[in-house]
């Protein structure tokens, strides 16, 4: 299924309700770009699966652990080192992007709690996993020096910076009717576009179930709409708006 921000926040929920309170047993990296990480909670045992496939970047519970390597990869040998042991406290997704927050807590020598958070970044080609503490990078699974991106390094000792913000309207917390403004602003771009690009955290598929909710054809120019049309659209993303909240 198509993996945006509106699909991830039940995602986070049900997340965090299975793992909270997991003890990590162990971490395994069946890939370069898979970690399992094995949890223990009263009465039972759970594995916790993250992959950044560009193409099918997920984060679930499996049943069976897949074979790992001979020799655990560099990254796993310091999850291993930082998050054995740890609690998870919690499963937490950052505003409506594609991006899930593993927090976990250990019982320092004084008694006092450190945590550290295990960023899980699903957003296609750009997917990584972070492991970051006190806002600053210990390792990431997907390195990204200043060779690759201009916008954003994502090294070891980097302080941890967010992706880059998209300038879209988080329905959440902006009248519907703005949305709907920003919408009539696109032309000729076809209308589950126009919805895709102004609407953080809708996909395509999120984008044209708005378009089908409003019983008007997703490919449909935003010219091409008239007054009726748009009344049509703000019921629908109003609808969606209110079944996620």
């Amino acid at each position: 299924m198509s993996l945006d921000g509106i699909s991830m926040h039940p995602l986070a929920i049900e997340l965090d309700m299975a793992v909270a309170g997991g003890r990590i047993d162990r971490i395994n990296q069946p890939s370069k770009q898979s970690i399992v990480m094995s949890l223990r909670l009263p009465g039972k045992n759970v594995l916790l699966h993250i992959t950044i496939n560009p193409q099918n970047p997920a984060m679930h519970l499996i049943d069976k652990a897949p074979e790992n390597p001979p020799e655990p990869p560099m990254f796993c040998m310091v999850l291993r080192k930082h998050l054995e042991t740890g609690r998870i406290a919690s499963v937490r997704q950052y505003g409506l992007d594609r991006l899930l927050m593993l927090d976990i807590d250990f019982l320092s020598a004084g008694g006092k709690i450190i945590t550290k958070t295990l960023v899980v970044e699903l957003m296609g080609k750009y997917s990584n996993i972070i492991l970051v503490q006190d806002g600053l990078i210990i390792d990431a699974l997907r390195k990204v020096g200043t060779n690759s991106s201009r916008v954003r390094t994502v090294l070891p000792g980097d302080a941890y910076v967010l992706p880059p913000q998209q300038d879209k309207l988080n329905l959440l917390e902006t009248p519907i009717r703005e949305a709907i403004a920003a919408i009539r602003t696109k032309g000729d771009m076809k209308l589950s576009k126009a919805i895709l690009d102004t609407c953080l955290g809708f996909g395509p598929v999120t984008a044209k179930e708005a378009a089908y909710g409003a019983g008007l054809p997703a490919s449909m120019a935003i010219s091409q709409l008239n007054e009726g049309d748009f009344a049509s659209l703000e019921n629908a993303l109003q609808e969606i708006t209110d079944s996620f909240r």
